[in-house]
């Protein structure tokens, strides 16, 4: 009996004690006010928070996070003394960032030698289908052999000369020139030189003289003025040399020979007919020529041509009288680009 009452006394005895110990804890907690603060920047690891008094009043800086930690920017927050909440700090936030541009690496240098040259194809149609032919190749007109066409239409002052020439031409003879048009058709032969070139092609040429005869009238003598006019076509063979190439404009001189056939003759007298005095007439002709000019390009077709040339033949005119074709032709033209 005397067991169970001293039970019963130490059962008290620990409610009491443990009455008071809780109304003590509570009065702590009341007198105390505190703020978690969460200062880890990695969430994964967390840390022990920290309290602190109330009496201190002190704003805690809740720092934020960025891809970069190093950059950390402070953020005032008010305390809130009837509310703790652990203020959560976000992950850091990746930012995407563009790649940059790579760096090119210089071209190799191909050092292969193809042993044969590349011809492209081109697709044709026909009733068996698409066959791949050659395509045609352009030819530069450099790579050509005839790389133009002059049309020269001319004046041609001429005369005769020679050791009966002052028997033709007495002293009275009003005129001892013939005045005619001549022209030529002309290209230029490329040899594969950009300066010497052949001109070559077919010239119509109207030569002549005036010629007379002298007639005794007492003590006055006179001459009786004819006129003798000469038709040739030739063919000149003149080596042309130019200061620049063919399809730019330049000046150019030439020199060589004129091999003409006569094709026609005529006589005209201011008095009675003396032709007779004349013989025959020789059908052919050597003219060595020389002359200078210049080459304007217009156009890349078309080019503008202007030349001075002088001529001397080297066979009788006559058969009676050794007297020779000698003149000047002056050109004014154009020439077509090929």
């Amino acid at each position: 009996m005397k067991y169970r009452y001293i039970l019963v006394l130490a059962a008290v005895s620990l409610m009491a004690i443990n009455a008071f110990g809780e109304s003590e804890m509570d009065s702590e907690i009341n007198d105390l006010q505190v703020k978690i603060v969460h200062i880890n920047p990695n969430p994964s690891k967390p840390k022990v928070a920290r309290a602190r008094p109330i009496q201190q009043q002190v704003t805690p800086k809740i720092y934020s996070y960025s891809a970069r930690p190093a950059l950390r920017t402070a953020v005032t927050k008010p305390v809130n003394a009837n509310f703790y909440k652990p203020t959560v700090v976000p992950r850091p936030t990746l930012v995407a960032v563009a790649p940059a541009a790579p760096v090119s690496a210089p071209a190799p240098t191909n050092t292969f030698q193809p042993t044969e040259q590349y011809q492209p194809y081109e697709e044709t149609s026909n009733p068996q289908g698409n066959v791949r032919v050659p395509a045609p190749q352009s030819t530069s007109s450099s790579d050509k052999f005839v790389r133009r066409i002059e049309l020269i239409p001319a004046f041609t002052l001429s005369s005769f000369d020679g050791g009966d020439s002052s028997t033709l031409q007495p002293t009275g003879v009003s005129n001892t020139y013939n005045t005619a048009p001549s022209g030529s058709l002309l290209t230029d032969i490329d040899f594969g030189n950009t300066k010497f070139f052949v001109e070559s092609g077919v010239m119509v040429s109207q030569m002549g003289s005036g010629t007379g005869y002298a007639v005794s009238n007492g003590f006055n003598p006179t001459a009786i003025s004819e006129k003798v006019a000469l038709t040739y076509v030739g063919v000149p063979l003149n080596l042309k040399f130019r200061l620049r190439d063919q399809d730019t404009s330049s000046f150019f001189i030439k020199a060589g020979a004129i091999p003409e056939f006569m094709v026609s003759h005529a006589y005209s007298s201011l008095g009675a007919s003396d032709e007779i005095r004349f013989g025959a007439y020789n059908t052919f002709d050597l003219l060595l020529d020389a002359g200078v000019g210049y080459d304007f390009r217009i156009s890349k077709s078309f080019h503008a041509i202007a030349d001075v040339s002088a001529f001397q033949g080297l066979f009788p005119v006559l058969t009676s009288l050794s007297v020779f074709n000698y003149g000047v032709n002056l050109g004014l033209g154009i020439a077509y680009m090929l």
